[in-house]
């Protein structure tokens, strides 16, 4: 389960309408729920209950120390763009963590 190596897993999270977005930063053991309408705690407790569930499945580890944390934000302003809206929030995340790949790489070459 290679993709568990990573620091960051994007996990859209659909329901019948609508689109979330969790974020798993796994070294943390955080899981950061965002949901375009501002309604994070209607789906804060399932994805969690979820992603334990599915790590649970995949390793040997206990995933109780699992958390789950609700990134603050705008609200989607109409009632049909929630899947655009977290895909951008996604592509920002991607390109923010390359950013930081890079320059940690940048750092450790000039420590060398």
């Amino acid at each position: 389960h290679g993709f568990l190596q990573c620091d960051i897993l994007l996990l859209p999270y659909h329901t019948p309408g609508h689109w979330v977005l969790a974020i798993a930063l796994m070294q943390t053991k955080e899981l950061l729920i965002i949901d375009p309408w501002c309604d994070e705690m209607r789906y804060e407790r399932t994805c969690l209950r979820n992603w334990r569930n599915f790590i649970k499945r995949l390793t040997s580890n206990s995933p109780s120390d699992w958390k789950s944390k609700i990134v603050q934000h705008s609200r989607q302003s109409d009632g049909h763009n929630c899947g655009p809206l977290i895909l951008k929030k996604a592509w920002r995340t991607t390109a923010y963590t390359a950013t930081l790949s890079v320059v940690k790489r940048k750092v450790e070459d000039c420590t060398m």
